[in-house]
């Protein structure tokens, strides 16, 4: 079926060698910064957007 969308030719075009050649670790690295920059910036945008800031619960105790 696939062989039908490519009319029978089994050299790979131009556009598919560069797939082919494409490093999946590196791909993945670039991934992974992306979603960490992604992350941070989702979370320092709800830091600012937070209306009433809830304070810290603290527990003390005294000794006798």
């Amino acid at each position: 079926m696939l062989e039908d969308l490519r009319n029978h030719d089994a050299t790979p075009t131009a556009e598919e060698r560069e797939w082919m050649a494409a490093n999946p670790f590196r791909v993945l690295l670039h991934l992974v910064v992306l979603a960490g920059i992604a992350l941070a910036i989702g979370m320092s945008g709800a830091q600012l957007v937070q209306d009433d800031p809830r304070p810290a619960a603290v527990a003390s105790t005294t000794t006798p």
